[in-house]
């Protein structure tokens, strides 16, 4: 189910099966229809997201919010350095 997640993960960092096990026990899968929003204005994000088939767009509704891309990557690689030290130190 998590394959393609695993398989990037794999690339910077190779996994024993129980680390692989362990990742895998914090992670849901959340599947979204074409044009669906992850979440509505007023919800909180509290999750990150791999995507793991297509694209997607990121909206931000305050304007004097800096999203970019550099941004999305940044989180995005702090979320896998996270994930990767909590295994580590587990």
């Amino acid at each position: 189910m998590y394959s393609s997640l695993l398989q990037h993960i794999q690339r910077f960092l190779p996994l024993t099966k129980e680390e692989t096990h362990e990742l895998t026990s914090y992670l849901a899968a959340k599947k979204t229809d074409k044009k669906e929003f992850l979440f509505q204005e007023g919800q909180v994000c509290s999750a990150n997201y791999f995507v793991a088939e297509g694209c997607f767009t990121p909206v931000q509704l305050k304007k004097w919010s800096n999203l970019s891309l550099n941004n999305l990557i940044r989180t995005y690689l702090s979320l896998l350095i996270s994930i990767l030290r909590r295994l580590k130190y587990s």
